[in-house]
């Protein structure tokens, strides 16, 4: 292998180790983070919001904000995982000798989405009548 080439491939081992492995792996932070959310809606309980019309209000679009939060972010973990396992892939192939890889690589992470969005919101977005109003408790 060229000299430039192993200098790319010990900075993508790299990045692969700082994505998926160990604790402070960003896919451990990211699930960290989406557990604090779901601990955070469990919270949304009638003993702390009462039972008035006004604080049951906010308490369910609170604890569907926080809901939805934890979606995003399972999403980014599937996102980071999908990532690097293209990149390592990626790897294997250049080893192999595949010419090509870096264009598949290209191709594998073009599908891979850079923003989370849900489901309803791109239905939203993309309705066949154009963009729908958003409901004011969807944030994503």
């Amino acid at each position: 292998m060229a000299e430039d080439l192993e200098v790319t491939k010990e900075k993508w081992q790299r990045w692969i180790r700082e994505l998926t492995e160990g604790d402070e792996c960003v896919i451990n932070k990211l699930q960290k983070a989406a557990n604090l959310c779901e601990t955070l809606r469990g919270m949304q309980t009638e003993a702390k919001w009462g039972r008035e019309e006004g604080p049951v209000a906010f308490q369910r679009v609170y604890a569907s904000y926080w809901q939805q939060e934890k979606t995003a972010l399972e999403a980014m973990i599937k996102n980071v995982g999908d990532f690097a396992d293209a990149v390592t892939e990626a790897l294997n192939n250049l080893e192999a000798g595949d010419a090509d890889a870096a264009t598949k690589l290209n191709q594998k992470v073009a599908g891979i989405p850079s923003m989370y969005m849900s489901e309803e919101k791109r239905r939203l977005l993309d309705s066949e009548f154009g963009a729908l109003p958003i409901p004011p408790d969807l944030f994503y």
